[in-house]
């Protein structure tokens, strides 16, 4: 390096804590350091000299400090072409250090600039072309990573029509790949294969002659292109090709295409086992191949990272479909904070259905396939939930049918000869029997036609009579009908704006109700990480969650009042007012103290007789945390704490009283419970709302407190997401038990209020 590059980052060290100026100021401070340097030279040595910096920069803070300065003085003293370059490198540090609309700004000013330069025919514009496809090449990726992936596919496109105008294959070799993996997101399989073609035709005009990593991916293409339409002959066929050219995978020199690669084929082949599975132990085995390669390749790069997301979540569905679910299970859980989506559904599905759970099965596959197979992920999914039993099912009537088929032959065919005959006869016997019995019927008939004639005419002439008199009755009552209508509609008019004015004052409390209850971001800013699963049984909710936090401690409580709807609604209006107040009053209080004053007040403000009982109330669960402590002071009226470490649950009890009056308990007081905490811990309150939820296979069973404990205990290893997306799943499937089992043909009605909020310490 030349003594000018060991002076420019000697200043870069040195200019990180000036002693005159502020950490505000420092960037600043560092660039015109930076420009003070350069000066020493002329321009077109300065310019050179900040060029080679650029390239041998150490770091992206330092990169974009160097490529700033290059942008102010390419504008102050430097022809055009170098203030497009400046541009350039200036959004792409800025990009680079997290400063995505800045890096897309600058970006677009140096494709404004090589436009304009364009236009005016300047005798350099194969170099301009070839600076505005990498211009265009990271706007782009710029917008790719603020998730305008439309955008990033358009700027792609027009990248890849400049490149082709100057044949620069150095770009183009990056733009056909990506559009091939925008294509592949998209599972235009076909169109994605025509670009990897194209990379690597580019890759051989620059003399790259090893392009296995193209030519794999383009395999792996046919096999998703042939299992999308459902074309198992041809998708058997390419997986089997593909299985026994192994040793190509060596050929491919990136660590992650050859990751990417092996996790193709141990998907593919995990589908050939559902596809063909008389040769379960042969694809078994080719999964166990490709593993040992991926597992080899992570070895190789030490990258820890790329084993729990690549080789974990595979290595667990090979698992599972190898019979082994609880290995599986175990692998899922110590990994479950580092596995992609994807990844952790694929491995889940194959451990319910190892464990023969086909309605869990059924959920991961929809969540798996739901947004990639729109217009057959559900005949699919059916085939997969159900191919095995149905496959055996079928065999074994087939082979039923063949024997019976066997054993009545021989007696059907000495039976037609004669009961045709028998037939015959019975025919003929029975159209004599018909034609005497018809001619009798006739005589009978039109005999006794002539008698009701004459009847009937007599009758008629009386009804006629009687219809004129009812007539002139009728017309009295139709004026009577119309005046009681008019009536009847103006009591359903005055009903319906009655009922409307009802159900608007309903919903409005409902929004005062929520307004005051604060949602999860707010929790968040109060208790930490959170989740807040609420359904109210009618618009307002008896449950209501609270919190507050006064300088360093955090108060929530989980409360369930008497009733639901309306009622329970004013109550929990009433129970969060009241813990505001005591709060605020009392904020150096224990969680029983707090209980205590809520209580009295509770008792005060209704002007209870000492002997006279009030069954409404509320139940409440009280805690206070202390970060710098590490410690829970927690106090319950009828409602438990549950706090879950590291997969085991404790549970502390609550004190068998109510927020409310009953003189039998009036001298019983609150007991605090003070409880050490460690990171990672997860602190659960909730009401009885779930755990009084009736529903399963009978339709009359009870949640219950131990089954909503073993969810509790299971789910904590997941994020909040999806712990609440269990409860939800949990609950509802509960209630349908009784409904998919075709004993009732109606779903289990919610009962009650429910409310569970989860934090994780």
């Amino acid at each position: 390096m030349t003594r000018m590059f060991a002076i420019l980052f000697t200043l870069l060290t040195l200019t990180i804590h000036p002693a005159a100026t502020s950490a505000q100021d420092t960037p600043t401070s560092h660039r015109d350091s930076i420009r003070a340097l350069l000066a020493q030279y002329d321009r077109d040595a300065r310019f050179g000299k900040l060029r080679e910096a650029i390239d041998t920069i150490t770091t992206m803070e330092s990169g974009k400090d160097i490529s700033y300065a290059f942008l102010d003085l390419s504008i102050a003293d430097g022809p055009p072409k170098n203030i497009v370059i400046a541009y350039m490198y200036a959004g792409y540090f800025a990009s680079n250090n997290g400063e995505i609309d800045e890096g897309l700004a600058m970006s677009f000013k140096g494709l404004e600039v090589t436009d304009s330069l364009l236009n005016t025919s300047t005798p350099d514009s194969i170099s301009l072309l070839n600076t505005k496809s990498t211009l265009l090449m990271n706007i782009s990726s710029f917008l790719s990573s603020a998730n305008d992936f439309d955008g990033s596919f358009e700027y792609i496109q027009q990248a890849q029509e400049v490149a082709e105008q100057t044949e620069n294959y150095d770009n183009l070799i990056d733009i056909y790949y990506n559009i091939a993996i925008a294509y592949i997101e998209q599972e235009l399989y076909e169109s994605a294969i025509a670009y990897f073609k194209k990379d690597i035709d580019a890759s051989l005009k620059l003399g790259r002659t090893n392009t296995s990593e193209q030519e794999l991916t383009i395999q792996s293409l046919h096999i998703k292109n042939a299992l999308k339409r459902h074309d198992t002959t041809a998708a058997l066929s390419l997986i089997d090709q593909c299985n026994g050219n192994k040793g190509e995978i060596q050929k491919i020199c990136d660590a992650n295409g050859i990751s990417n690669y092996c996790i193709s084929m141990i998907s593919s082949n995990i589908e050939a086992i559902e596809l063909a599975p008389a040769h379960r132990r042969q694809y078994l085995q080719h999964c166990d191949d490709y593993l040992q390669i991926l597992r080899k390749t992570i070895d190789s790069t030490n990258a820890k990272l790329l084993e729990k997301l690549a080789y974990n979540p595979y290595y667990a569905s090979y698992l599972a479909v190898s019979g082994q679910p609880d290995k599986a299970w175990q692998l899922l859980k110590d990994t479950s904070n580092f596995i992609d989506k994807d990844g952790y559904e694929m491995a889940l599905y194959e451990y319910y259905k190892a464990k023969k759970d086909y309605k869990n099965a059924y959920d991961c596959f929809w969540n798996i396939y739901s947004n990639k197979f729109k217009n057959h992920s559900l005949e699919t999914a059916i085939h997969y939930e159900k191919s095995e039993s149905r496959t055996a099912y079928e065999k074994r009537i087939h082979a039923l049918q063949s024997k019976a088929h066997d054993r009545d032959q021989d007696f059907a065919e000495k039976k037609i000869i004669s009961t045709i005959v028998s037939l015959g006869s019975l025919v003929l016997l029975t159209i004599g029997i018909a034609i005497i019995i018809a001619s009798l019927h006739y005589l009978r008939m039109r005999n006794r036609h002539n008698v009701q004639l004459k009847q009937s005419t007599d009758k008629l002439i009386m009804a006629n009579e009687e219809l004129n008199l009812q007539h002139e009755e009728i017309l009295c009552q139709t004026d009577e009908i119309q005046h009681q209508s008019s009536i009847i509609k103006a009591q359903r008019d005055d009903l319906g704006s009655t009922n409307q004015e009802l159900m608007n004052s309903i919903n409005i409390a409902r929004d005062i109700q929520t307004a005051v209850m604060v949602t999860s971001e707010k929790l968040c800013e109060a208790v930490g990480e959170n989740f807040i699963y609420w359904q109210p049984l009618n618009v307002v909710s008896g449950d209501f969650y609270w919190c507050a936090k006064i300088g360093r401690q955090s108060y929530l409580a989980v409360a369930d009042c008497t009733g639901h709807g309306v009622p329970g609604a004013l109550l929990s209006m009433y129970g969060i007012s009241m813990l505001n107040d005591i709060v605020r009053r009392k904020a150096q209080s224990n969680a029983a103290e707090i209980l205590e004053s809520l209580k009295a007040a509770f008792i005060k403000s209704f002007a209870f007789d000492d002997e006279q009982y009030f069954l409404d109330g509320m139940d409440v669960a009280l805690v206070i945390i202390n970060r710098d402590s590490m410690t829970i002071d927690y106090a319950g009226a009828k409602r438990p704490l549950i706090i879950v470490r590291d997969g085991t649950l404790y549970e502390y009890k609550p004190d068998k009283i109510s927020i409310g009056h009953n003189p039998m308990r009036k001298n019983e007081t609150f007991t605090d419970h003070n409880i050490a905490i460690q990171n990672g811990d997860m602190v659960y309150a909730f009401s009885d709302g779930i755990s009084d939820q009736f529903g399963h296979e009978d339709g009359i069973t009870k949640f219950g407190s131990r089954q909503l404990q073993n969810i509790l205990a299971e789910m904590s290893f997941f994020d909040l997401p999806a712990q609440k997306k269990i409860i939800e799943s949990s609950v509802d499937n509960w209630r349908i038990g009784a409904f998919l089992a075709g004993l009732t043909e109606i779903k289990a009605p919610q009962l009650d209020d429910q409310l569970l909020i989860g934090i994780r310490i």
